[in-house]
């Protein structure tokens, strides 16, 4: 399983906060050829979902949830971006 920290979660909330997202709409990772990439969307059955002061923030289906086992999810210490620690 995927960790997250509390900086990726305060990231994440901020991110959905500027995007004006309304609960429950959270930050869904992606795979793609050229990377990981993030859309705003709704958890839906199955998904793992990550939480960070009462909301869920992030959701990830199964098959990114088993590419990123064992990674966490961190935030650059100047907030500019999230990384995936191995």
């Amino acid at each position: 399983m995927m960790t997250m920290t509390k900086a990726a979660g305060e990231y994440l909330t901020h991110a959905l906060e500027r995007a004006n997202a309304p609960e429950p709409s959270a930050v869904r990772i992606l795979v793609r050829p050229d990377g990981l990439k993030t859309t705003i969307d709704e958890a839906h059955d199955g998904d793992q979902r990550f939480q960070h002061e009462g909301r869920t923030v992030l959701v990830l289906d199964p098959v990114v949830a088993a590419h990123l086992t064992n990674r966490t999810l961190d935030a650059e210490d100047d907030g500019s971006r999230l990384v995936c620690l191995t």
